[in-house]
């Protein structure tokens, strides 16, 4: 009997993803030597067969080889899955460096395309907080009490779904849009 993964909402835009992701980065990187690159295409293509359908990968698994590993395993498939990719780290003369200036960001996007083979990202989000680049809102006493309550929410979530609970590191700026654009209202999961 072969079980499907269910599908959730991302935020209120409609957006929906697999409840179950598939993280790439050690299949090209950490956790051991990079994988075999048909054993994880194959891997790729039987998580998406039985609907795990968001992958997520970031430039510096490899640097880079992990992107093109999911380009070659999205090749004629893309519109079967939701992408996720992260901007905010990179690898400068051998030492990991946070960046989250403007033109970075658009330089590892636009990389992260080309080498994905893909025209579009569906999640594209800071890994890593370049501080040089302050946001009016990071860790600011009166956000706190936001803060909390996404942990509160996200734990929530893992415990009704029977996950261990997680621990996220998330940079946003609550000035900007409202939470649960984040994070759905957990009642209706």
């Amino acid at each position: 009997m072969e079980t499907k993964v269910g599908r959730i909402k991302l935020g209120p835009q409609g957006q929906e993803i697999s409840e179950q992701g598939l993280g790439c980065s050690s299949m090209s990187a950490f956790y051991g030597p990079p994988k075999r690159e048909p054993d994880m295409i194959n891997l790729i293509h039987h998580a998406i067969n039985s609907g795990v359908t968001f992958l997520d990968t970031f430039d510096v698994y490899g640097p880079h080889t992990n992107d093109i590993l999911l380009g070659k395993a999205l090749k004629d498939i893309r519109d079967r899955i939701e992408l996720a990719t992260k901007f905010g780290a990179c690898i400068v003369d051998g030492r990991r460096e946070f960046r989250g200036d403007p033109a970075y960001v658009r330089e590892a996007c636009e990389g992260g395309l080309k080498r994905l083979g893909v025209e579009n990202i569906d999640l594209y989000y800071q890994h890593r907080v370049d501080t040089r680049f302050p946001s009016k809102s990071r860790f600011q006493p009166e956000n706190l009490g936001h803060n909390k309550h996404l942990f509160e929410r996200v734990n929530e979530m893992a415990r009704r779904k029977g996950c261990s609970p997680i621990t996220a590191c998330i940079s946003l700026d609550p000035s900007s849009r409202g939470w649960d654009d984040v994070c759905p209202n957990t009642s209706n999961h």
